[in-house]
């Protein structure tokens, strides 16, 4: 007789674990967390700000005392001068500079000015992101090279014509003058900079001593 009354209990037991399972229905599935938005990538690069901090004399050698009537092609008066100039890169990034070039000007005299050469570097340098770099471009002057820029047909006659004097003197007073920089040199300057986020030119025109 109590066997017969066990299988009723057994049935509602089993019964009452199923309605517990069941909960009033299927469970809902965990949701997925939404991926992490990706960040915008930086800006293209800004132009780097470029300024010319001095100019250095490298190497000098005078003329002859009595030149041009001195002159001796196996003793060229020359000098080089050292255009530094102060790189600030103003991105959150570094940037590559890949070349630099520079046209050189001397003043010959109250707002005239004479092209006399050019200067470039191609070697390669990282500016790390807002900080200052130092470039220099270093550019060669003989007596041969000044003479041959002041005699180019058409460019520098009429002013060597205003100013009175002749290109040999020309080169004379740039020569005796160079030591205390006497006159003025410009350079018009242009930088090529590069970044994993595109590449920019700088341009810059600057005169020593103010």
């Amino acid at each position: 007789m109590r066997r017969y009354l066990l299988i009723p209990l057994a049935l509602l037991l089993v019964a009452a674990l199923g309605l517990v399972g069941c909960g009033g229905g299927a469970a809902s599935p965990t949701p997925t967390p939404a991926a992490p938005a990706k960040p915008a990538p930086p800006p293209p690069p800004v132009a780097p700000t470029v300024k010319l901090d001095h100019v250095e004399i490298g190497h000098y050698e005078s003329l002859a005392k009595d030149f041009p009537k001195g002159y001796d092609a196996k003793r060229v008066g020359f000098f080089e001068l050292g255009f530094v100039f102060n790189v600030t890169n103003p991105n959150d990034y570094p940037v590559q500079l890949g070349a630099a070039r520079a046209a050189i000007d001397f003043e010959g005299g109250p707002g005239k000015w004479f092209a006399v050469g050019a200067a470039s570097a191609y070697d390669s340098q990282w500016i790390p992101a807002k900080y200052t770099n130092q470039v220099r471009l270093d550019a060669l002057f003989t007596t041969r090279t000044l003479l041959l820029s002041l005699l180019v047909p058409g460019m520098h006659g009429s002013m060597l014509k205003e100013l009175g004097i002749s290109p040999n003197d020309m080169i004379k007073k740039w020569f005796e003058g160079l030591p205390d920089f006497k006159f003025k040199t410009r350079a018009n300057v242009e930088l090529s900079f590069s970044s994993p986020y595109g590449s920019v030119t700088s341009t810059f025109f600057g005169t020593f001593p103010k």
